[in-house]
C-alpha cells in the first residue's frame, strides 16, 4: 500500500537509508514469496532426484532472504 500512496512533496531519489532499507526489504518480501513457491514444489517433488536440487535452492533463497532481512533491519535502526 505504501508503494501506491500518493507522494505529497516533490522528493529526488538519493541513496540514503531510508532507500536501502525499502531495497532490501523489498527483496526480503520477493524471498518470502519465492519460499513458499519453492517448498510447495519441493514437496510436490518427494522421492525424486530432483527434490534435492529444490531444497537447495529453497535453502539458499531463505538464507539470502534472511540476510535481506536483517541488513534492513539493521540499516534502519542504525544511523551512519
Amino acid at each position: 500500500m505504501a508503494l501506491l500512496a500518493p507522494n505529497p512533496t516533490e522528493k529526488q531519489i538519493r541513496l540514503d537509508s531510508a532507500t536501502l532499507h525499502k531495497t532490501f526489504m523489498g527483496i526480503a518480501a520477493a524471498g518470502f514469496a519465492a519460499e513458499i513457491v519453492l517448498g510447495f514444489v519441493a514437496a510436490s517433488r518427494e522421492g525424486k532426484i530432483s527434490q534435492r536440487d529444490f531444497a537447495l535452492a529453497h535453502q539458499i533463497v531463505g538464507y539470502a532472504t534472511l540476510t535481506s532481512a536483517a541488513a534492513g533491519f539493521a540499516i534502519l535502526t542504525t544511523s551512519f
